[in-house]
């Protein structure tokens, strides 16, 4: 849950920077309808999806030294592309086909990268 508040903060700095003008919680905001409990609920779902992965599938296949680099790594592609298909994103302020293509998944990849290097330094604190 770490996450959410990281994607939060990406996705409103990008309204906020790119988005012209628009407001970011109604009416071409990140989202239409929703906005706000979108956000939530995207990130949320993208780290549902990915954690069966990490504790399960991913750890037999890889020893202690390397499967952080690879679990972690799988994860951030993995929710980039969840956050690029099922997030809205400004689209003028990005340059011509944004809504589509590798602008939008780097954009997705740079906030997923940041939100789980951020959970995953918080969880190296923690313990």
């Amino acid at each position: 849950l770490l996450e959410v508040p990281v994607v939060l903060l990406g996705v409103w700095g990008l309204w906020k920077f790119f988005g012209k003008g628009r407001k970011f919680w109604s009416g071409g905001g990140a989202s239409e309808s929703g906005g706000f409990l979108k956000i939530i609920f995207v990130c949320v779902l993208a780290s549902t999806m990915t954690l069966p992965y990490i504790w399960f599938v991913l750890r037999p296949y890889f020893d202690a030294r390397t499967y952080v680099f690879y679990a972690e790594s799988f994860v951030v592609v993995a929710e980039a592309v969840v956050y690029a298909v099922l997030l809205e994103w400004p689209a003028d302020g990005f340059g011509r086909g944004f809504r589509c293509g590798l602008k939008k998944f780097a954009t997705a990849f740079v906030i997923s990268l940041a939100a789980n290097l951020v959970s995953y330094f918080v969880g190296r604190w923690v313990m």
